[in-house]
This record gives C-alpha cells, structure tokens and sequence, in this order.
C-alpha cells in the first residue's frame, strides 16, 4: 500500500522564457559537497535558534524510499527524459540528464536513498500563502532570496541553498517544517530545465505535493517519513548513493569539527551524525 498521501509532481506549463540545461548556482559548491551541506545547514539552523540556554540540536540520517511506497514521486524520471527530449540536440543536455536517467532505471528501480538533516531547537520555516518574505516561501519557491531578518548572518536560504541540491544526482529535496506556533508545512521541489512531456513543454522547477501543486500545511496530509515530530525543519536530499555513506560521513564531521568547534564547545551546539554524536561531552575525543 503506497504511503505518499497521493503526492505527485506538479510541473506548470511554459509560458515564457525557456531554462536551458545549466545551474551556475550548484557548479558554485562542487567542491567539497558535504562539507559544505554541512556549514550551511548547520549555520541556517543556529541563525533560526528558539532557547539559547540549549544547544541547537542537528541529527543527519541516511534513509531509503521504496518505488512501491512511492510511486508517483518516481514519475520524475519522465520530466528528466523530457529534458532530453526538449534538448536533444544539446550535448549539455545529454551530459547532464543522461546520467540523472540511468540513475533510475538501475540504482533507483526499487529505492532511492537520501540523506535526511533535520534540526531542533530552531523556529521551523512559516509559510504564509502570497507572502515572498516567509521562510519556506524563500527556501522552496525562490532563488537568490533570503528571508532572514538580519542579511548579514551567516549562510542564506538564498544563494547557499545550493548546497543541499549539489548533493542530489537528481536536483531534488524535499523539505518539511514545523513552527512553535504549530504549522506544519511539506512540499518537494526538483531543479531541471525546461523540458517536454507528452508534447507538452513544461517549466524547469516542480513541486511534489498532494495539494495541486501548492504546499502540504496540514499535518495529517504530509507523508510520514517527511513529517517533523517537533519544532524545526527537516531536509532531505534525494538521489543518495548509500554505498557513499561512510565517506560522505567523514567530510560532514571533518566540515562539523572545522567549522563549528567554538559552538559545539559552548553548547550551542550538538550534531549527531548517522548516530554518532558530537557534543561538548564528546567534543574532545573528536578533536584527537
């Protein structure tokens, strides 16, 4: 029996300008990709800290979706081939979805892996519908927007959201949030280009969701491995290659230790990775 609450990908129709096959903003962050997952998502979530008397707390998991308990989500495939389809005579195109494709029909036939980072003790990301200064609207809707109250804090879910779609072979995440208030909001998103699909030639950026292509606010609707159990935003990026964990692992602490020693040292700070945790108490080990 599927658990995806009826969740499928809504890309719209193109109207405009067409989005070719190049992402400058992920070329940005090839460079040490975990490591770099790992300053930004770790530097939104103390950014967004609810009670600083209690450290921030950031658990990353490395889970699995089955294609029987989700099936609709792996209709994407067919976006990604209608990418192709659009560009077939672009050898960017080629170079850059052909892959994406062999990923499903091999590694993705009966599963796909993901990392899921999910943090505690933070604000959880509102949505308000037609407002472009919330959080979730900033993160999942938007590119080059930051919705922080102070635009010089560290990291951004402008540019830097980057960083969670350069770990993604497919360019998917999806992103799930609970607010002190109560509100939960879930919605996927997939970064392709303009692509064509059954003659039809759709945007480059769809939503998966079960709510017409608008995000999921109601708790009971929300698939439940994508739902938050308590305050704060969870993150996970689709398309993990689980014979990667244990070197993935190694970048995220070495990028967890590098970056953020001082916080972890204060207890603002504790990161438990694939359930390895790393906290004031255990910090000095960590360092040998």
């Amino acid at each position: 029996m599927a658990r995806d609450k009826n969740c499928k990908w809504y890309f719209d129709l193109e109207t405009g300008q067409h989005e070719g096959p190049n992402d400058a903003l992920i070329q940005h962050f090839k460079k040490n990709p975990y490591g770099a997952l790992s300053r930004e998502s770790i530097q939104n979530s103390l950014d967004a800290v609810v009670d600083t008397t209690q450290p921030v707390r950031i658990t990353v998991d490395f889970k699995e979706l089955k294609s029987f308990d989700f099936p609709a989500f792996f209709y994407l495939k067919n976006h990604i081939q209608g990418c192709i389809n659009l560009y077939n005579e672009n050898q960017t195109a080629k170079d850059l979805y052909g892959p994406m494709l062999e990923y499903f029909s091999d590694d993705y036939s009966q599963s796909i892996g993901y990392i899921r980072i999910t943090d505690m003790n933070t604000k959880g990301m509102p949505y308000v519908i037609g407002d472009t200064n919330c959080e979730f609207y900033a993160f999942v809707r938007s590119r080059g927007v930051s919705a922080k109250a102070d635009q010089s804090a560290g990291g951004s879910f402008g540019f830097g959201k980057a960083a969670y779609f350069n770990i993604s072979p497919i360019r998917t995440i999806m992103v799930s949030s609970l607010t002190r208030e109560g509100q939960y909001v879930f919605e996927g998103v997939s970064l392709l280009c303009t692509h064509k699909v059954c003659e039809k030639v759709l945007t480059s950026v769809g939503f998966y969701d079960n709510n017409e292509g608008q995000p999921i606010t109601h708790m009971d609707d929300i698939p439940v491995p994508f739902r938050c159990q308590e305050p704060g935003t969870s993150f996970s990026i689709m398309g993990f290659k689980l014979s990667e964990r244990e070197s993935a692992k190694k970048e995220m602490k070495e990028a967890v230790l590098r970056n953020f020693w001082m916080a972890i040292w204060e207890k603002q700070l504790s990161v438990t990775i694939d359930g390895e945790v790393i906290d004031k108490d255990s910090l000095p080990d960590q360092m040998l």
